[in-house]
């Protein structure tokens, strides 16, 4: 792919200076409806989807370059370019010199820079699960661009072009891109995944009035992806015969023109993610006492019973295990009640813009 450099800005618009005295960008965060750890392979498929919360950057051109890290619980945290980062600074230092080695920069911007991520986090203290660290790398890369004088257009073509690197390196090298790339898209978008993964803008109008609710105790992603490495390399007909099925799966899901069809398949991937999770000792099965929350979110005693009844509702454990779920009701309107924390079930709040600049709601101090 060509670097951010190379690439036309849109007519008539050439790289700008930043000559205010602040700017805000922000980006939501992501969740990845289906593909689990498909997403991770060649041709993978998936359904991500932009949600609220955001992680924000805030821009102070004309000062000595510094970033400096709002992290719930450990409070601030400063970086300055040059310096060995600290555990709760690496993002930045890898964001910075990802930018000076490919040469999209050449020297750190004159700006301080304020990453706030604090919003990922519940009160107390825990991640919601809601993608926080792809979140901030995109608004990370974005200030650091857009301080150096980039364009806005210049700033998300380099997202396209080069945030889903940056993470991986973040990360050890590891990432599907599919929260990077929803996160700097916004909305809901097919994902195939691969060393340059791509996201086709989706129209899901089937998950409107679907909700959240938080399952059960986090789960280690990486440490989950090292075991569905150890089961496909242990089995490697029955991983092939699972990456066929969901992409089977995920593709009819996308093409779905019924709330009735889209029932009908996410059902069906919620037990074929069951399934998975049983063969890699990683359960995604949803505990009873989180069935009852949701039956009584929909006042009725066999709102999950699975047959099709309009309230019929299907909920589907996301990411590596079941500590958060999708809930699809049958009918739309389903009622939900929006919680203060992840700890209730919320509704599901999609984000249809990315990346995005905006001179309100300053980070607070």
């Amino acid at each position: 792919m060509r670097s951010a450099g190379d690439h036309e800005t849109a007519e008539g618009e050439a790289a700008v200076h930043l000559t205010e005295r602040t700017a805000r960008i922000t980006a939501p965060g992501n969740l990845l409806v289906c593909g689990e750890y498909a997403v991770l392979e060649p041709g993978g498929l998936g359904i991500a989807v932009a949600v609220a919360p955001y992680a924000a950057a805030e821009i102070r051109s004309g000062r000595p370059a510094i970033v400096r890290c709002l992290h719930a619980g450990t409070g601030e945290r400063y970086y300055r370019p040059g310096e060995f980062p600290e555990p709760d600074t690496q993002l930045p230092a890898v964001c910075l010199e990802y930018l000076l080695r490919h040469k999209l920069i050449t020297a750190p911007p004159r700006a301080e820079i304020t990453l706030d991520s604090r919003a990922f986090f519940s009160a107390s203290g825990g991640k919601r699960g809601f993608g926080s660290s792809a979140a901030a790398t995109v608004v990370c890369t974005a200030a650091i661009l857009y301080a150096a004088g980039f364009s806005r257009a210049r700033v998300r073509c380099a997202l396209t072009n080069h945030t889903v690197a940056i993470h991986r390196e973040f990360q050890g090298g590891r990432g599907s891109g599919y929260d990077v790339l929803i996160s700097a898209l916004g909305g809901v978008a097919l994902f195939t995944g691969g060393r340059c993964p791509r996201a086709e803008p989706l129209d899901a109008e089937w998950l409107r009035g679907a909700f959240l609710v938080s399952a059960g105790p986090r789960v280690q992603t990486t440490g989950a992806v090292r075991r569905y490495e150890a089961w496909k390399s242990r089995y490697p007909q029955a991983a092939a015969e699972f990456l066929r099925t969901s992409n089977e799966l995920v593709g009819r899901l996308a093409a779905a023109s019924s709330r009735h069809a889209a029932l009908a398949v996410l059902e069906r991937l919620a037990g074929l993610g069951i399934e998975l999770g049983e063969a890699i000792a990683v359960p995604a099965a949803l505990s009873q006492t989180v069935r009852n929350r949701v039956e009584r979110q929909l006042k009725g005693p066999n709102a999950l019973r699975g047959n099709d009844a309009p309230s019929t509702t299907v909920c589907k454990s996301l990411g590596a295990g079941g500590e958060l779920a999708l809930c699809l009701p049958g009918d739309a309107e389903a009622p939900t009640r929006a919680g203060r924390d992840c700890d209730t079930i919320q509704p599901l709040q999609i984000a249809s813009e990315g990346v995005s600049w905006n001179a309100t709601d300053p980070i607070a101090r």
